[in-house]
């Protein structure tokens, strides 16, 4: 039922900023592509990292008003399902924004 649900959001993805250098970005990329690779949706939910070491990292992370890292967005469309500044999400906490999502909801 989860995957189903996760299959049917049109729009869902997942945005991570972060740096090269530090080691809870890297452990945010990690827990959410092991997240989606559990839950069998890797190729159905985009995910995109952005390097706030690079002028294009930034140009994002100010378009999404990024003030620490590691942050994770997950959104559909403009709006934001769920954010984590500053800390990374666990693979709980990213099924549980989701399963919380309108399209889980009976």
């Amino acid at each position: 039922v989860f995957r189903k649900c996760l299959k049917e959001v049109k729009g869902v993805e997942i945005r991570i900023f972060g740096r090269q250098q530090c080691p809870n970005c890297k452990i945010a990329r990690k827990t959410v592509v092991e997240f989606l690779v559990e839950s069998g949706v890797e190729c159905d939910v985009p995910t995109t990292y952005f390097d706030m070491d690079t002028i294009d990292g930034r140009a994002e992370g100010a378009y999404y008003d990024v003030r620490a890292i590691p942050t994770t967005i997950l959104s559909e469309g403009n709006q934001d399902i769920a954010r984590w500044d500053g800390t990374i999400p666990s693979k709980e906490e990213l099924s549980t924004k989701i399963k919380g999502h309108k399209c889980c909801r009976p």
